[in-house]
């Protein structure tokens, strides 16, 4: 049996319940993994060192928010990455919803999410489309000058032998869908879970924007020193026409691609989710029209948006069964893919089959 992978030694420390009886059994033998087990306990411990020992009074909200990020490490959530080429252009799969790509940006990226979706714990049931113009980002703050990111080694996408050693390598039932005869077998991979927290400071954006000549509204006390905590992965990914663990260095979309994962749950520490949205979404890059699309989102805690660009990309809202997902589609190409989310779980299907055989084949997961 392989060696446990980082979630599953998480888990093991908080959850044991949740780790297979094999992978206990090999962690109790193996003396690697228990030597890696040792280390990230103490990662653990000290982060919650850190975040009992705030620098602020504590108040009621925040303590609940620090107890729910504590009892939450450790929890499975889903996230791909898009990739772009080095002439600017976008690879197949920056353009599309497909996997839930965009978690990680939204999460780190003030024009996405993080504004609105990541304060409270975060269950998306719906996506929706934000429309963004081209090189519109560019303007927006980096990530870094609003605080200081913590992370765990990058996830690999690893090949699996078939559907049984990747459900064991995930540790759900994955759904397989009827896919055509002409596309073979598929193959499968996984992609490993990863736990990031970005802990905003007020301190850090005003040296940055000293430091670039950048007028802002200073960070409210508030805000500042709120730790936001996100767990994402493991991703069941199969293939079809293309080896499913080269996906992320592919130039190309295959036939089909299907993907799945538990739902992200996003937990903080301390600032509310209005507190965080009227102060980042008024940053300076950040246009009135990506800002009021955002602040248009109904149900800013079971609502994920999606940023399509425009020009390059356009999206639509379809039924898949009985869930609504987010359709969206290379202007230029074929490619294309939706997303949705049911009973717990967001799926992905896209590739170069065609709007409607994709949207056909999407329903038939079972």
């Amino acid at each position: 049996m392989r060696h446990a992978d980082d979630g599953s030694l998480r888990r093991l420390l908080d959850e044991e319940w949740a780790v297979g009886e094999p992978a206990r059994q090999h962690v109790a033998r193996c003396a690697r993994c228990q030597e890696r087990l040792k280390a990230i306990e103490a990662l653990r411990d000290d982060a919650r060192r850190r975040i009992g020992t705030a620098g602020r009074p504590e108040s009621a909200a925040a303590a609940l928010g620090r107890q729910r990020l504590l009892q939450a490490e450790g929890r499975r959530a889903r996230v791909t990455l898009p990739r772009r080429r080095q002439d600017g252009g976008m690879r197949w799969a920056s353009g599309l919803a497909a996997f839930a790509a965009v978690l990680v940006v939204l999460a780190a990226t003030p024009a996405g999410g993080y504004a609105r979706n990541l304060l409270l714990i975060f269950e998306p049931v719906h996506f929706a489309a934000v429309n963004v113009k081209p090189g519109e980002a560019k303007g927006v703050l980096p990530l870094k000058s609003l605080g200081s990111m913590t992370r765990t080694q990058t996830p690999r996408m690893l090949a699996e032998n078939d559907l049984a050693a990747t459900e064991t390598a995930v540790g759900f039932h994955v759904l397989t869908p009827d896919a055509p005869a002409g596309l073979g077998a598929p193959s499968f991979a996984v992609l490993g879970p990863q736990t990031q927290s970005f802990t905003l400071s007020a301190q850090k954006l005003e040296a940055y924007a000293a430091a670039h000549h950048v007028s802002i509204t200073p960070m409210p006390a508030d805000i500042s020193g709120s730790v936001l905590s996100v767990t994402t992965g493991p991703v069941a990914v199969m293939s079809y026409g293309s080896a499913a663990a080269q996906l992320q260095r592919a130039q190309r979309m295959p036939p089909l691609v299907v993907a799945e994962a538990p739902l992200p749950k996003v937990f903080s520490t301390g600032a509310t989710v209005a507190e965080i949205e009227n102060y980042l979404l008024d940053l300076p890059g950040i246009s009135p029209e990506v800002s009021a699309q955002i602040r248009a989102i109904a149900d800013p805690t079971r609502t994920m948006p999606i940023p399509v660009p425009l020009g390059r990309a356009t999206s639509q809202s379809v039924m898949v069964g009985a869930s609504q997902g987010l359709w969206v589609e290379e202007t230029q190409g074929n490619a294309g893919g939706v997303v949705w989310t049911a009973h717990g779980y967001v799926y992905g299907v896209a590739g170069t089959l065609g709007r409607t055989q994709l949207l056909s084949i999407a329903a038939t997961l079972h």
